[in-house]
């Protein structure tokens, strides 16, 4: 059993008890070699943490070259900035191959876009440039079909059908900000909502929000139902079947290479997709 000590005894005790087990330890086998403590040491106490800096990140051969690209044209060190994006993008009609990168100039606070070519190691500033010549070379091979319906129709029969989606271009009819003013002039809480930066169906009335909704879906599938009428009426005239969507500015009908051939050469079609078969 413990006896109650005073506290200078105690303090006593505990100092003569850590000495002994010093003692201990210097007189054991492994003397000579140094203390290892069986406590973790603490991760901001760790020397390696204040004998060397940190490794920086490993950077791929086109980060490198997008970073003394910028740092070189911009008259900027290459230690302000920093690699904040990458990721690959292909062009395949023009044959090329890209990283693309965001480096960001963390003392002027500015971002730069650009492209370094995988084969040889180029640099592209201008990335609008680039899209804008495969779009251009998109158009010129494939037109308003969409690649995997032109690969499908360098196979399909002469007296084959297809099903396809028609994507409908034309006039777009009213905006949503001319819908909008429309709805402002019958509902005043409308105008409320708007003036407050919220949804013009934002009124507090649950019934009204509905019937208000239901006016401005109807106003738009009116503008829809007009733009591609002209369409239906020619393929209908002509026998086919055809297929509305309302919501969308598209339709379905099933064609054959000919008829296909035949709408991408009307000013009111945008694009023709591969259908649901």
């Amino acid at each position: 059993m413990f006896k109650k000590c005073s506290r200078k005894i105690c303090l006593l005790s505990i100092a003569l008890a850590l000495l002994a087990l010093v003692g201990v330890v210097a007189s054991s086998p492994a003397a000579g070699a140094p203390f290892t403590s069986p406590l973790l040491t603490p991760p901001l106490l760790s020397a390696s943490l204040f004998d060397s800096p940190l490794p920086s990140p490993v950077l791929d051969a086109q980060a490198r070259i997008a970073l003394h690209y910028i740092a070189k044209r911009e008259g900027v060190p290459i230690d302000d900035l920093l690699v904040v994006h990458q990721h690959r993008r292909d062009y395949p009609l023009l044959g090329q191959r890209f990283m693309a990168f965001i480096i960001f100039d963390r003392a002027a606070r500015r971002d730069f876009h650009l492209l370094v070519d995988l084969d040889d190691g180029s640099v592209v500033d201008d990335v609008a440039a680039v899209e804008r010549a495969e779009a251009g070379a998109r158009r010129a091979k494939y037109g308003k079909l969409h690649p995997t319906l032109y690969e499908r129709l360098q196979t399909a029969g002469k007296e084959e059908t297809l099903p396809v989606a028609i994507w409908v271009g034309g006039e777009r009819g009213r905006s949503r900000e001319e819908i909008y003013a429309l709805l402002t002039r019958r509902y005043p809480q409308v105008r409320k909502a708007l003036t407050r930066h919220t949804s013009p169906f934002d009124v507090g009335d649950p019934a009204l929000a509905r019937q208000i909704r239901g006016e401005y879906e109807r106003m738009r599938q009116e503008d829809i139902a007009a733009r591609i009428q002209p369409l239906v009426t020619y393929l209908e005239s002509r026998g086919i079947a055809v297929e509305m969507h309302y919501l969308l500015p598209s339709i379905t009908a099933t064609l054959s290479e000919k008829e296909i051939l035949a709408l991408a050469g009307r000013d009111d079609v945008q694009t023709i997709l591969p259908g649901r078969g």
